[in-house]
């Protein structure tokens, strides 16, 4: 196999201007010319990974898998969607194709060295000589480039090699490449006009370092997918994948993507990994599949693991064991919903309707267990201890109706609560050690909830209560949620007192309170610090009188909601001073 020389113009090497930059006592060699775009794509491979490739052809091309990683910048956009909506390419080939305007493009590409390629091709860099009278002299800051590669031969077996990386300007290179397609349609072709181009060259420079350069000069241009931009940082150990934790929620993540099964035959068996070809890496749209609601792009997985599992973690199981437990528990689940595939109704977690709760069921499953693995589970557990955990008769999920049809609408910040609340309740009912109250179905609508009015002493000229409970002895109240007609004696067992909260009780998890609203007013305004470990000083409420109220009382209504808006409550509460 020969090596072609490449030489621009034909007859001589490209000349460039050099320059270096030091940066913490690094030098970094940088040379600047023109050559024209078919000579750069003879020379230049632009390290992009297909667009058609599946999330485990993706996952598989990364570390621990694929280390280095080949493939790993954006794919060129050269496909026409229509005849009338063209490609980025197409577009700027029919622009700079046009004769009638005097298109210029004074913008270099940036090219680098291909690090990948540890001998033949090269790029040898000659100083500049001129001759004087008394001999050769240098000329300060300018080189030669000479640039060797190989030519594709399939016929011949031979692989293309290339000993530069097309950085940055591939849609503007291959754009002006295909001028000369535009010669038919009364185009220019453009394809050997000279562009400039800076080179990055030199030992010291990394793949990872490179790969950083591309994601800051793409991102004032058209900004990478952030599917593609985590993963890449993440091969290439770029933040936040330089950090331990983040690094192996990706890495959890990917073998999450790739493995078909798990388990081992013979032992227990294997079951069918839920999550094969379904955590998206591709940021193609048509890749975005899941199982069912578990529809999770790799960046939210892998934070997940990297921040509730791994982080601080020093019983850590190590990524392929994690990510068989994330998978056994959403089989197992799986198996146990006799709701799901439109059984019984249908599950919002296990079909393929447009009930499906991502959101607001599925990931806090995989959140739950992950600080259950971490904080409960340390070793994990085998596919057919998770089933026999779920379906025990302190869990019951076989007999839970996923159905779930008392749900309604969840967007904005009611959406952020239920999210958060049934990940609370994933977790207690994952580490219940006896049968509860309520079925883990009936406790999301709210079954078995109270809530607590706590009365406080008030520092008037602080705005703050007082925080000494021998001297000021608070007084707490349970409450039905739903109740009216309740009173609540401020100053019971004869202290003055003239502030309150409301909060939840400990243990109580399945509901939260929303507000807590002057019941005498209309409309009713919140009474701000009323909740939870704040305070409010009722103080004003208790003075007025006729026809609005009754001195030394006042009407409270206490808003509460469990997982859904269908499940929320109005608690009524009279506050009286004594």
């Amino acid at each position: 196999m020969g090596l072609d020389i490449f030489m621009c113009p034909k007859t001589k090497p490209v000349a460039c201007l050099h320059n270096s930059v030091n940066l913490n006592g690094v030098k970094y060699d940088l040379y600047m010319g023109y050559l024209s775009p078919n000579d750069i794509l003879k020379v230049t491979k632009v390290p992009s990974f297909d667009p058609a490739k599946s999330n485990v052809q993706i996952a598989e091309g990364v570390p621990p898998h694929k280390d280095p990683v080949v493939d790993w910048q954006r794919p060129i956009d050269d496909k026409d969607i229509s005849t009338t909506k063209l490609s980025k390419v197409s577009n700027i080939a029919k622009i700079y194709s046009d004769s009638k305007k005097q298109n210029l493009m004074p913008n270099p590409i940036i090219l680098s060295i291909n690090p990948l390629l540890k001998a033949d091709p090269e790029v040898k860099v000659n100083p500049q000589m001129v001759k004087e009278s008394d001999g050769l002299t240098r000329v300060k800051g300018l080189f030669n480039l000479v640039f060797t590669y190989v030519e594709e031969d399939k016929e011949k077996g031979i692989e293309s090699k290339k000993p530069l990386w097309l950085l940055d300007g591939q849609h503007r290179t291959v754009g002006m490449q295909k001028t000369a397609e535009w010669v038919a349609k009364g185009g220019v072709d453009r394809s050997n006009d000279k562009i400039p181009f800076i080179l990055l060259h030199g030992d010291n420079y990394k793949p990872s370092q490179l790969a950083e350069i591309f994601t800051h000069v793409t991102s004032g241009a058209t900004a990478m997918d952030p599917i593609h931009k985590e993963w890449m940082h993440y091969a290439f150990k770029l933040p936040v994948y330089n950090q331990e934790h983040m690094d192996q929620g990706m890495n959890a993540t990917t073998v999450l993507c790739i493995k078909s099964k798990f388990g081992v035959a013979g032992k227990g068996g294997e079951i069918e990994n839920p999550f094969y070809d379904r955590i998206q890496f591709n940021p193609n749209k048509a890749k975005a599949q899941g199982f069912y609601a578990f529809q999770f792009k790799s960046p939210d997985m892998a934070s997940w693991i990297g921040n509730l599992y791994y982080k601080g973690n020093a019983k850590a199981l190590d990524p392929i064991d994690l990510a068989e437990q994330i998978a056994y528990s959403v089989r197992a689940f799986f198996e146990l919903d006799n709701h799901r595939d439109g059984r019984k109704g249908g599950s919002r977690l296990f079909d393929n309707g447009p009930q499906t709760l991502t959101g607001a069921l599925a990931e806090p499953w995989i959140r739950a267990c992950l600080t259950f693995l971490r904080q409960d589970c340390h070793s994990g557990k085998t596919f057919d201890e998770w089933k026999s955990h779920l379906s025990d008769s302190i869990r019951n999920f076989q007999d839970t109706n996923w159905d779930m049809d008392w749900v309604g609408e969840l967007d904005g910040a009611d959406f952020n609560r239920a999210k958060k609340l049934a990940e609370r309740v994933f977790l207690k009912y994952l580490r219940l050690t006896s049968t509860p109250t309520h079925k883990i179905g009936d406790y999301l609508q709210g079954s078995g909830a109270s809530l607590e009015i706590t009365a406080v002493y008030w520092d008037s000229g602080k705005k703050k209560k007082l925080e000494n409970k021998k001297k000021y002895p608070p007084y707490t109240l349970p409450l039905a949620i739903g109740a009216s007609s309740l009173i609540f004696p401020l100053g019971h067992g004869g202290h003055s007192r003239s502030a309150f909260r409301v909060e939840l009780p400990d243990g109580v998890d399945n509901i939260d309170i929303l507000a807590v609203y002057d019941g005498e007013q209309r409309p009713n305004p919140k009474l701000s610090g009323a909740t939870q470990k704040k305070s409010y000083n009722c103080e004003k409420e208790l003075m007025k009188g006729p026809p609005t109220s009754v001195v030394d009382q006042f009407n409270i209504l206490i808003e509460a909601q469990a997982f859904s808006a269908s499940r929320k409550l109005i608690t009524e509460v009279r506050v009286d001073r004594k």
